[in-house]
């Protein structure tokens, strides 16, 4: 007869054959969870670049109110990244444009992209679309050098005031624009009789939904608004 007070039985440990049904279980709930995760996430990065959007074509309405005039670049906006690598300086490799994020910066509350010692471009939004690091770091495309060049988005102002200036095989280069004198100020005519005219887009398709998916660009209208259009 055991004493009063005596030794209880001792607690019962885990077997093998449980520590492998709670593995199991936990790795079926991972499984699940992180879909919606990644998905949950890519869908703020893409409402982050809307804001961004939004926030450009007011700055675009306010710089055009003040100049009666869209402001023009007659080249690639953003930095030339394949030369920034080959080149010796800086200051000789900034062969594209800056000029628009220049005067559409004096109407926002936020730095110019630059580059660091390593020749690699430093910037944040609204510049740069949150999607497009992944995108430059998973589906960059073989000519297209890994890093954001500063500037995420197409600028359609020359494109829809003068698009008898571009032949078929640029109709939809955004790069090429026309020296034609006024420009600047048909476009600003334009886009007040049709501020839902689109002057702003993604220049690829950062925000991809799911696996397999191609994605979608956002596109930002003149008058502020902006619509994700998936890509077919």
């Amino acid at each position: 007869m055991n004493a009063v007070g005596g030794s209880s039985k001792s607690g019962r440990g885990f077997t093998l054959i449980e520590l492998i049904v709670v593995v199991a279980t936990l790795a079926v709930l991972v499984a699940l969870i992180l879909p919606s995760l990644g998905s949950t996430l890519g869908s703020a990065r893409r409402v982050q670049c809307a804001y961004s959007l939004r926030s450009l074509t007011t700055a675009l309405n306010q710089y055009a109110d003040t100049n009666q005039q869209l402001p023009v670049t007659s080249v690639s906006i953003g930095f030339d990244l394949a030369e920034i690598r080959t080149s010796a300086r800086h200051e000789s490799s900034q062969s594209q444009s800056m000029q628009l994020l220049v005067e559409l910066s004096d109407y926002l509350d936020a730095p110019l992209p630059t580059l660091n010692d390593e020749k690699d471009v430093v910037a944040d939004q609204p510049w740069i679309c949150p999607d497009e690091k992944f995108y430059v770091a998973d589906a960059f495309e073989d000519d297209r050098p890994e890093g954001t060049d500063g500037f995420s988005y197409d600028y359609y102002a020359a494109t829809q005031a003068r698009p008898e200036a571009y032949p078929d095989s640029l109709r939809y280069n955004t790069y090429y624009v026309p020296t034609a004198r006024g420009i600047g100020r048909d476009a600003y005519s334009l886009y007040l009789s049709s501020p839902g005219l689109v002057i702003l887009a993604d220049e690829r398709a950062f925000h991809t939904q799911s696996k397999g998916n191609s994605g979608g660009r956002n596109h930002a209208a003149f008058d502020g608004s902006v619509k994700y259009v998936p890509s077919r």
